[in-house]
């Protein structure tokens, strides 16, 4: 990457981008290992959540109770909207990079490869390649060994003799 001003601003906000997400997945882990000594009734409850929902029912609780319920409770609504505030600082470009590629019928999985070194404008510029079809052929680099027609046996000749 150059060393001027552009290559330096690109930096900068891959880096903050990184840094949100390191900061979000510590936060999701510290959820799950508070979950573990939560009460019986909100682990039960929240465990069966996974992702988003789980972050949103967390949010969303009220603590109550005796005192070290009180506090393990407001732990975790504290961290599940650090999770949310941390989640809604995704680049605006991004997600609307998403949102096209998904209407386009990309996978989630292809999504975060394509997004991985590329700046939304410059994806939104890639044009979307199709798989092929069940009965074309694989090609391109990837495509696997090509298969060339049977050679006759070195046991039999022309004429039909071993």
């Amino acid at each position: 990457m150059p060393k001027d001003d552009t290559g330096r601003g690109i930096r900068a906000l891959h880096d903050a981008a990184r840094s949100t997400v390191k900061a979000r997945t510590a936060t999701l882990d510290q959820v799950a290992h508070i979950l573990i000594t939560a009460p019986d009734h909100n682990r039960v409850k929240c465990t069966a959540l996974r992702g988003k929902t789980r972050v949103d029912a967390i949010s969303r609780l009220r603590p109550t109770g005796d005192g070290p319920r009180v506090v393990l409770l407001t732990a975790l609504k504290t961290l599940a909207r650090r999770v949310q505030a941390l989640t809604a600082e995704h680049d605006v470009r991004t997600r609307a990079c998403i949102a096209r590629q998904t209407a386009a019928g990309r996978a989630k999985k292809e999504i975060i490869r394509l997004l991985g070194g590329r700046s939304p404008e410059r994806l939104s510029a890639t044009p979307l390649r199709r798989s092929p079809s069940p009965t074309s052929p694989p090609s391109g680099p990837h495509a696997g060994p090509r298969t060339s027609p049977p050679r006759p046996s070195p046991s039999t000749s022309e004429s039909g003799r071993p």
